[in-house]
Order: C-alpha cells, then structure tokens, then sequence
C-alpha cells in the first residue's frame, strides 16, 4: 500500500509539473447522454474516450519510472554558459581536447534552445580557428598537431555555431 500510495504522490507531483488536468476531474467531467442519444452526442463520447485511454497512457508511463530525472535547464545552461569563459583547474588535463569542450558546451546548449549572442559565437569561431593547422585539420588546441578527433570536434562545434564566420574556418577544399 505505501509503495501505491508513493506512486500517486509522484503521479500528482508530475500532472501539476506537466500541468496536466487531474484525470479524475476529466473523468467526472465526461458528457452524458442522458436518455437521449444523439449521433453527435454519440461521436463526442467517443472522442472523450479516444482522449482519456491518451490520458491512460500517460499516467501508464508516469507509474512506471514516476522518478524520471527532471533536467534542471536553467542551472545547467548557466554552468554551461560560464564553461565558455572559465573552466576549472580539474580541466586541465584536457587541454588537447578543447575542440572536444567546446563541442561538449555547445551541442546541449544547442539541444535545449539556448541561443548565443554573435559575440560569443564570434568568440568561439576565432577561438577554433586557432586551433585549425595550415595543412588541414584541427589540433586539439592552439598550435598542437591537426588529428581526426579534434577535426571532427571543431567542424561539428563550427557548424552548431552556425554562423557565416564559423563556416568560413572549415576548409572545404
């Protein structure tokens, strides 16, 4: 019983996050016929129907992970913002792959929406052209050898940057 009873309380606390009507209050909600059915009345409460088994399903899916992890959007694109400018001291082993962190920063902030001001893109886009080696490729900072991965890394941070001064760092040729 408390383990239902902790389910419910999640199912709430998810509807009211969702903004989701109780289904309850649909369900008492529903058109009635009285005792004069109509072709009308009759294709409303199937289409009630049609909606409440939606509804079903959703609280189906609610019941069964009711502890989905809630992406704290706000906090992790300020820490991913601020990633831009400074990143800790526990990041310098990665200084060969700061193509790779820049592509770790933009791409979920991309995914979430976050758009950039042009001057940090403009930043970013100088930033990796820095790092693009006169015979081709992309080293994994300033000055270090051009490879694959760090290629791969900047080209695809370039092309999320998606402006025509990122564009223009890839050489196509």
């Amino acid at each position: 019983l408390t383990g239902q009873l902790v389910c419910l309380f999640n199912v709430i606390n998810m509807e009211k996050k969702l903004k989701l009507r109780n289904i309850l209050d649909i369900r008492k909600s529903k058109f009635r016929t009285e005792t004069y059915p109509t072709r009308t009345s009759e294709e409303q409460a199937d289409v009630e129907d049609i909606v409440l088994r939606k509804y079903d399903d959703l609280h189906i899916k609610l019941k069964i992970n009711p502890n989905l992890p809630e992406l704290f959007k706000e906090q992790h694109t300020r820490f991913l913002v601020e990633s831009m400018v400074y990143l800790p001291s526990a990041y310098e082993s990665l200084d060969a792959s700061r193509p790779w962190l820049c592509y770790w920063i933009l791409h979920p902030l991309s995914l979430m929406g976050v758009r950039l001001e042009d001057t940090q893109k403009s930043h970013i886009a100088k930033f990796l052209g820095r790092c693009q080696c006169p015979e081709g490729g992309f080293g994994g900072g300033p000055g270090q050898f051009p490879h694959l991965a760090a290629t791969y890394a900047a080209v695809n941070a370039l092309v999320i940057l998606g402006t025509e001064e990122a564009y223009k760092i890839i050489d196509r040729k």
